[in-house]
Parts: C-alpha cells; structure tokens; sequence
C-alpha cells in the first residue's frame, strides 16, 4: 500500500506513471494525441492544478505540476487516468 501524500500548501510534484507490464498502450498516434491533450485541457479546466511540464510516451508518461492539496492532485489524477484509459480503449 502506498503512503497518503501530505501536501501542507501548494506543493509542486513529480509524477510518473507507467502502463500495466510496461506494454506500450499509449501509442503516440495524431488521434491518441488530441484524446490526451483533450483529456488533460479537460481535467486542468476541472481542478486548481498547475501544469509545468508534461510527457507522454508509449509506456508510461511524467507531470511536473503544482496542487494545492492532497485531494485537488488525486482528483486531477484520477480524471485524467480514467480519461487516458477510456481514450485507449476508444482508438484500440
């Protein structure tokens, strides 16, 4: 189990996460491409997040953001997964 984020202010994070075995899911695609940033202007119009940089690549992708708490960061998250993940289950 994972430790609970403490986030006593606004807090900058690294955040990476990777696809499920490493197999390449997010295949970088013109119509995947426009699902993700869709996804993303989506989940940042949503919450108080502040985007510095953003990757994306076949296996896995990496944030650098700014939140001012605990849950505006996991609720962010958790939109933009679930919106990567339907995406992928969309275009594949």
């Amino acid at each position: 189990m994972r430790k609970l984020r403490h986030c006593p202010g606004p807090t900058l994070f690294e955040v990476t996460c990777r696809t499920l075995q490493g197999r390449f899911l997010l295949a970088p695609t013109p119509d995947f491409n426009d699902e993700v940033r869709g996804v993303l202007g989506r989940a940042l119009s949503l919450y108080p997040i502040e985007l510095h940089a953003f990757v994306m690549m076949s296996n896995h992708h990496h944030m650098l953001l700014t939140a001012p708490n605990q849950e505006a960061l996991s609720r962010f998250l958790g939109h933009f997964h679930a919106g990567v993940a339907r995406a992928v289950g969309r275009l594949n």
